[in-house]
């Protein structure tokens, strides 16, 4: 068990923290009440109150996470309920810095959007990209951001490459702009 020393806000020197609050999803400028560290390695964590919802948070200033942890993606109107559960676990999995799962999970996100969307289930990853660029996405959609989280998806599942931040991010992008396209602008009207 870590042994962590306790000092309140006024012994330590003021700084702010600009982070999302994982409960209220807002952003807010965290006022911070006592810091956390371990003397035998540097784990610093500064907790405070969400000035907007009043809950407790605290956040991991070396990761530069809030805990709860928050999403930096946007939420998706109209989603069927297990799209939108998988479309969570993947902003969830980008918010704890998961990148890897967070790539493999939009990978099988794009498969069930495809299932969900009329394509038989069992079939292989490319017949599902292959359902979602002729049926689900406008025609002149840029092939290379198929192609790319495809590409990603495979190394990730099978070459066992360690995804980045960035890589990651293109991905969720990507997933964003299907599920836009698939259901929150033809349900818009």
């Amino acid at each position: 068990m870590l042994d962590y020393t306790i000092r309140s806000s006024a012994g330590i020197r003021r700084h702010d923290i600009s982070c999302k609050c994982g409960h209220c999803n807002n952003t807010i400028s965290l006022n911070v009440y006592a810091e956390y560290e371990d003397d035998r390695e540097i784990i610093n964590f500064s907790t405070g109150q969400c000035p907007y919802c009043g809950k407790p948070i605290i956040y991991d200033t070396i990761n530069k996470i809030s805990i709860p942890y928050s999403s930096t993606f946007e939420d998706i109107k109209h989603l069927p309920s297990g799209i939108e559960k998988l479309y969570k676990e993947i902003k969830d999995s980008f918010s704890v810095g998961a990148y890897t799962c967070c790539i493999i999970a939009a990978r099988t996100l794009m498969a069930n959007i495809a299932v969900e969307q009329g394509e038989a289930a069992g079939k292989g990853f490319v017949e599902y990209v292959n359902y979602l660029q002729s049926n689900c996405l406008p025609p002149k959609t840029n092939n290379a951001w198929v192609d790319k989280i495809r590409q990603l998806g495979n190394d990730s599942t099978h070459k066992l490459v360690i995804a980045s931040k960035e890589d990651s991010e293109l991905a969720i992008k990507f997933i964003i702009a299907i599920l836009k396209n698939v259901y929150e602008f033809p349900n818009s009207i």
